[in-house]
């Protein structure tokens, strides 16, 4: 008998409407690189015959258990899957190639799309819609990506040349001259600013269980795995360590999602940066889970020059554990300036990040810094302000760089909020539990946030919900503008925060006489020291229209203050409700003494209820008012053992409801039965028509009536008139007079 052949041998699935194949035609579907002669023994060279099989026409190549030994470029062509038996089992060791062997320096590199010109556009896109309109009918169909570039440098960002405008869309329909999009544009263009283009050819396939060694060649870059132009790639329980500058690089792609996978580059920051992940000019990339390790960089999201090179968007990162190994710089997880509504969630990053772009949502993180990196949250290169940190918990060992924020910094190098920005928006940094391990000596910021040079007045910050601990003494979060800068923040809010052995919040402009705030409002706050400091715990500087400062709690740190030059005056101030106790020496601005509650520089200022004292005489009054035209004081609380009083400078009119007062040390004479005496306490502000609320003597009078009234300007006048029916001889003693304005 002869024996069948595996095209004579026939093969049926399981199931109801199969249909009937024959084995040879089966056995196709995933070839083996064993079939191709690959020897898996970690001694072979299995390069060529892997190769083979990865061009053998297979949608699928299997890598079955083994370690295969390779030196030179794996080349993987469009739509080609690898599969293997999991990473600790299927290894590809390409640590023994050479670089001159290794195209382009990949060790496996996934075939390219490429980038086919479309005819023009006959009307201008517009953000928000959902079609396009071409000159002619465009040669695309049902899922195709169209790309959408502007080649003039800096059209989407000025901070670097190649920050070029444009984004990726997917076909949903044709008709006519009209295309359909499954989303809609980010963005306006002027029809004749831009090229359209078609991505021919992308790979839509999978690399999963399998583990590359790659070469740690510190003088040429190597990259693990290089993807180009691909639609809906997959990488699943994949490992790379060892590459000198990439393990996997994700470039140009549409809907790339990386499960479970590990990259640990070579350690050695050898090429300025190095990176266990690289996203460039991509759109809805998924990293989730793994760890990913580099010498700088352990993800970065970022992308070069050229078609098809357009902003990053929809780039989200969750639950990974990104470190980095470098002792100079930050960043574990870094976002170029060229990035777009891109989110990290629920992620623990040992190493800090950097962040750039508009719109990023950094929630649910654990943030470490534990070596050098002085900063857990750097901003730069912002095309916008629209930032959302919210609910991490944040953990800093290391205080480096002076005037740096602890925690987060946004523009504490030379170009975040700058000439370059184009968007205002929300700088939002809300519930975040953040620890400052080590001791500051110079007065920190925990947050930094600053303007040097975005002339626009629509960027807010708020700060809200926050507990902040630190080790040491370090200053109040910082709010700036730069030398120069026109514009100014459109509002400053700061609620419900707990601070404890560092300051609140402080507005400032840096150098110039200018407006840095436009309204600022610190509500419901804690500020705990548990040792004597110097820190504001709020201090509102260049607010030019609203400073409201109320129902706050300061206790053991200097207290607070709204404090302006005569040319940049706040308009109102608010100070109400606020529970002072132990706080430190604050000086007024134009005066030579400290206080509690200083307001310096304010067209209305309203002080009304509140509480403040120390069981130390550590300072000179309670309130201090300089250069106010007009103010309502009144219903406040001062204890402490000297020095209760308010002080007052330049105060041009008191707004109706003050309560003043004043006292004067007077010996009454003595008094027959219908005899009287008038004398007068200055009150300073009381006015005819003012009415005098009290009158009171610190002596027992006896029978005597004491009244008073505003017999002129600053000077209530008392009169002592005795109708006990008998003579009366009172002591010298202090009169106290208070005055409610009408």
């Amino acid at each position: 008998m002869t024996k069948p052949t595996s095209e004579q041998v026939t093969f049926l699935a399981a199931g109801s409407g199969a249909t009937q194949r024959t084995a040879l035609d089966k056995l196709r579907d995933v070839v083996s690189v064993k079939d191709f002669g690959a020897a898996g023994d970690g001694v072979a060279d299995d390069t060529a015959e892997i190769n083979a099989a990865l061009a053998s026409g297979a949608k699928m190549v299997h890598i079955p258990a083994g370690t295969y030994k390779v030196s030179a470029t794996l080349n993987v062509p469009v739509n080609v899957s690898i599969v293997g038996d999991g990473p600790n089992a299927s290894i590809i060791d390409g640590s023994a190639a050479t670089y001159a062997n290794l195209t382009s320096g990949y060790h496996i590199n996934v075939a390219a799309g490429t980038w086919t010109a479309l005819p023009a556009l006959t009307t201008n896109p517009v953000a928000g819609a959902s079609s396009l309109v071409f000159a002619s009918a465009p040669s695309v169909t049902r899922g195709d990506i169209i790309c959408i570039y502007n080649p003039t440098n800096g059209s989407w960002s000025g901070f670097r040349t190649y920050y070029r405008a444009g984004e990726y869309q997917r076909v949903a329909g044709v008709s006519g001259l009209t295309v359909t999009t499954q989303g809609s544009l980010y963005a306006n263009y002027v029809a004749a600013n831009v090229n359209l283009y078609r991505l021919t050819n992308p790979s839509t396939a999978s690399i999963s269980g399998i583990k590359l060694l790659g070469l740690a060649d510190t003088g040429n870059p190597v990259t693990g795995i290089n993807t180009t132009g691909t639609v809906d790639f997959v990488f699943e329980n994949v490992v790379v360590t060892g590459c000198s500058y990439a393990c996997i690089a994700i470039n140009q792609a549409w809907n790339c999602t990386v499960t479970a996978c590990s990259c640990q580059e070579d350690a050695a920051s050898s090429f300025g940066g190095d990176y266990g992940i690289v996203v460039a000019n991509s759109t809805g990339v998924h990293v989730n889970g793994g760890t990913h390790y580099a010498a700088r960089h352990a993800i970065t999201t970022g992308g070069g020059d050229g078609i098809g090179n357009v902003p990053n968007r929809m780039v989200r990162y969750s639950s990974i554990l990104a470190m980095t190994g470098s002792t100079t710089t930050i960043g574990a997880l870094d976002f170029h300036g060229n990035c777009e509504h891109c989110v990290v969630t629920g992620c623990t990053i040992d190493g800090g990040m950097i962040v750039g772009g508009d719109h990023i949502t950094i929630d649910g993180n654990t943030i470490l810094g534990r070596g050098a990196s002085d900063v857990l949250v750097l901003g730069a290169e912002l095309k916008g302000t629209n930032l959302s940190i919210t609910d991490n918990l944040m953990q800093n060992y290391y205080i480096g760089a002076s005037g740096r924020g602890a925690f987060i910094d946004i523009g504490g190098n030379s170009s975040v909020i700058s000439a370059d920005t184009v968007n205002g928006g929300t700088i939002a940094i809300s519930n975040n539990t953040m620890d400052w391990m080590s001791v500051s000596t110079t007065g920190q910021p925990w947050v930094r946030i600053n303007n040097s040079g975005y002339t626009g007045t629509d960027v807010s910050v708020a700060i809200e919900g926050n507990a902040v601990t630190a080790a040491g003494l370090g200053g109040p979060a910082i709010v700036e503008c730069a030398a120069l800068v026109t514009g100014r923040f459109a509002e400053v809010s700061c609620f419900a925060n707990v601070t404890k052995n560092c300051g609140l919040i402080r507005t400032r402009h840096v150098t110039a006489a200018s407006n840095a705030v436009a309204h600022a409002t610190v509500s419901g706050n804690t500020i705990i020291n548990a040792t004597a400091s110097t820190a504001y715990g709020i201090l509102l500087q260049q607010v030019n229209d609203t400073a409201a400062i109320t129902n706050n709690v300061i206790n053991g740190c200097s207290s607070f203050a709204v404090a302006a030059t005569a040319t940049t005056a706040t308009g109102t101030v608010v100070v109400y409700g606020n529970t002072i106790i132990d706080g430190l020496n604050v000086a007024t601005s134009g005066a030579s003494t400290d206080a509690d509650i200083v307001i310096a520089g304010a067209t209305n200022a309203v002080c009304v209820n509140n509480v403040f004292g120390t069981a130390d005489a550590n300072r000179d009054y309670g309130m201090s008012f300089d250069t106010v035209a007009a103010l309502l004081v009144r219903d406040n609380t001062a204890w402490q053992p000297t020095n209760t009083g308010t002080y007052f400078n330049a105060i041009t009119a008191y707004l109706p409801g003050s309560i003043l007062s004043g006292s004067a040390t007077y010996n009454p004479p003595n008094l027959v039965d219908g005899a009287g005496d008038t004398t007068t306490v200055t009150v300073t502000g009381a006015a005819l028509g003012d009415l005098v609320e009290c009158v009171s003597f610190s002596l027992d009078l006896q029978g005597i009536t004491v009244t008073g009234y505003v017999s002129a300007a600053n000077t209530v006048s008392v009169r002592f008139q005795n109708e006990s029916g008998g003579t009366l001889d009172l002591g010298s003693g202090t009169l106290l007079a208070r005055v409610r304005k009408a």
